[in-house]
């Protein structure tokens, strides 16, 4: 019998900051990789690195059809992902709520949270077929501690990914999220308002993605 081998599909900044770190690690302990970005350069760039390991398909975040696709990519490519890793990254608006437009409020909860939904929704069914598998999801620290940034909205990943834990999670799909502290990436030091988090939350240990 054939040993199994283990795919993993990495979303949302598959090709920067954290997920390039976790694409990384995961071809690095065996695991082929699928990864979906909308920075085709980073992208092109992390194939090369790692020839033969990863597969890169241009995918944004916020759209079923889009997510839905590099699973269907995934599937025949890999045989299917053992691992989602589910990485969506945006700033926010630095505003409070009486000073944010609906677009801005819009903008970023298609990306914090319905992203974090369709990620678990498209990935459920082909991890069911595989067996069992497991779904990774970043929040954020700021999320967790309240504070005076509109930022903060991002806790609610954290919410989704413990609904999710009743169904499909206990379906031989395990849910974990992941709630990192201020980290130097290139998303948080092109944002003056990330730049602020970082000073706010200068943690021992801090380390640059790169």
């Amino acid at each position: 019998m054939a040993e199994r081998r283990h795919a993993a599909i990495s979303t949302g900044s598959g090709a920067a900051g954290f997920g390039l770190e976790a694409t990384r690690k995961f071809v690095g302990n065996g695991v082929r990789v699928v990864v979906a970005d909308i920075q085709d350069e980073a992208g092109r760039a992390i194939k090369a690195e790692l020839r033969g390991k990863v597969r890169f398909i241009r995918c944004g975040m916020r759209r079923e059809a889009g997510m839905q696709a590099v699973v269907d990519l995934a599937v025949p490519e890999l045989g299917g992902p053992d691992v989602m890793y589910h990485n969506p990254g945006t700033i926010g608006s630095a505003k409070g709520v009486d000073e944010t437009s609906v677009e801005a409020w819009n903008a970023a909860m298609e990306m914090l949270q319905t992203a974090i939904m369709l990620a678990i929704k498209v990935a459920a069914p082909a991890l069911k077929a595989r067996g069992k598998g497991a779904i990774i999801l970043t929040s954020a620290a700021a999320g967790v501690a309240l504070g005076r940034r509109l930022y903060h909205r991002q806790g609610l990943g954290r919410q989704i990914g413990r609904h999710a834990v009743l169904k499909p999670g206990g379906q031989g799909t395990r849910i974990n999220v992941i709630v990192p502290g201020a980290v130097k990436t290139a998303l948080r030091e092109k944002h003056q308002l990330g730049q602020g988090m970082l000073q706010a939350g200068n943690l021992p240990g801090c380390s640059r993605c790169r």
